[in-house]
């Protein structure tokens, strides 16, 4: 079993567009290495729901948030070593008799595959050096490394099998070194150093996001087994936002629904985004842009921020939006335990029947206290019989405060109602019906 997102949410919380600097994969891929990059890529498109396995990777990130050591590979010539060391597998036979067919073509003044085979073996035995030393620096380093045992033993058949530093520059070697390191290299040890490989590509992510992390100063959530329901953050921000504010909240199994009113332009879907991507970030073991986080281990998260119609199916923008609340009552029935987040219900038909079914709809899904909810709506006429009959509904809004009869908002939740009405300012300002005369 794996976390569920839907393409909906992905594209509500803009998590992973890598054609996109605005993306909060985008904030991560500075990666050195191509297999670094598919490495984030495959841990962005599956986050973890194993409370165990979540915790030792953000370890292993807060570990090296404390190593400040520069990744020592050049991706070019690191490219020339993964290539080489992926055509092994071969018999000692096949790798005599391609060594020989390389020095006698030299010979006969072909000698592009002589020159590319030293170069092989040359960017081999370099790598093989940088990271030994890579590995003893982060060794060094004071403090509970969760890698610790196994850079020991990648470390330990470095120093057992990789004796020699061939120069970088050498022009020249003999068909007898050719051959045996060729072999070595692809035959006799060649799946120890692939190992070496992807150990590599992880320790290319590892300190690149432990980098970015302390740059952005993000922090490291705790996991809880998922037979609990808790969701605790303080200082919680949208990494996507320049500036952008940060909010606390508790959301525990007898207090699972957040029901959030505020003016248009006071940050209540800034804020509901930034909540969504610090909580899948947080299943991937990533470091999240929250000062504390504290979460009970969901299977899923879902959202409907920016809902659109849909023509080629002949739907209209109300419909489109209850397509989106089926959706996730099957997932919330059917004993699924997530995390689902809604912003403005029912916006799309009249202020009537947005009221009964906002009404309705959050009552329903208030009872299931596994899942946890943040409700946003306009209609704060409805806060009122929401209040009375469900308990376990907190209600939070985002104020505007008038300075000179401007709008100003602040970004900071509060705790209650809001009566904001400020549409009409708004059109004033901007001097529409003066226009209009």
């Amino acid at each position: 079993m794996t976390f569920f997102t839907d393409i909906q949410t992905r594209q509500d919380l803009n998590l992973l567009d890598r054609y996109s600097n605005k993306s909060v994969y985008a904030i991560f891929n500075h990666v050195r290495t191509s297999g670094g990059a598919r490495l984030l890529e495959k841990m962005f498109n599956n986050p973890l729901i194993d409370h165990e396995r979540i915790n030792l990777r953000s370890s292993i990130f807060k570990f090296f948030a404390t190593v400040d050591i520069e990744f020592p590979i050049d991706n070019d010539e690191f490219l020339v070593v993964e290539s080489y060391l992926e055509s092994g597998g071969i018999s000692t036979m096949m790798s005599f008799i391609g060594n020989i067919r390389i020095a006698a073509l030299k010979i006969l003044g072909v000698s592009e595959e002589y020159e590319l085979r030293i170069k092989q073996i040359c960017a081999v035995s370099k790598i093989c050096y940088q990271f030994k030393n890579f590995i003893s620096e982060i060794l060094a380093v004071d403090g509970d490394n969760p890698l610790a045992s196994e850079l020991l033993a990648a470390q330990d058949f470095l120093n057992k099998e990789i004796h020699t530093k061939i120069p970088s520059d050498v022009q020249e070697l003999s068909i007898s070194n050719l051959t045996s390191y060729d072999r070595k290299f692809r035959i006799q040890v060649n799946k120890q150093l692939l190992g070496i490989i992807d150990l590599i590509h992880h320790l290319d992510l590892y300190v690149t996001v432990s980098s970015l992390s302390r740059k952005n100063e993000f922090s490291y959530a705790i996991a809880l087994p998922g037979n609990s329901n808790v969701l605790s953050m303080t200082d919680c921000r949208n990494p996507l936002v320049k500036f952008a504010k940060g909010n606390t909240i508790e959301i525990t199994e007898n207090k699972n629904v957040i029901f959030l009113t505020g003016a248009n332009m006071a940050g209540k879907s800034t804020f509901m985004k930034s909540v969504g991507i610090a909580l899948y970030l947080a299943h991937m073991g990533f470091p999240v842009p929250v000062g504390q986080m504290t979460f009970s281990v969901m299977e899923g998260l879902y959202t409907s921020i920016n809902i659109s119609d849909n023509l080629e199916q002949g739907y209209s923008h109300f419909y489109a939006e209850v397509k989106r609340v089926k959706d996730v009552a099957e997932a919330v029935s059917s004993s699924k335990k997530v995390f689902v987040i809604f912003d403005e219900l029912f916006k799309g038909t009249n202020v009537k029947d947005a009221y009964d079914a906002t009404l309705v709809v959050t009552q329903a899904f208030a009872q299931y206290k596994r899942c946890g909810f943040i409700i946003s709506t306009h209609i704060i006429e409805v806060t009122k019989e929401l209040g009375a009959c469900k308990e376990n509904i907190q209600f939070f809004y985002l104020p505007t405060e008038m300075h000179e009869k401007k709008p100003v908002y602040t970004y900071k939740l509060k705790e209650g109602v809001t009566d904001d009405r400020h549409g009409m300012v708004l059109i004033q300002k901007e001097g529409i019906l003066e226009m209009l005369k």
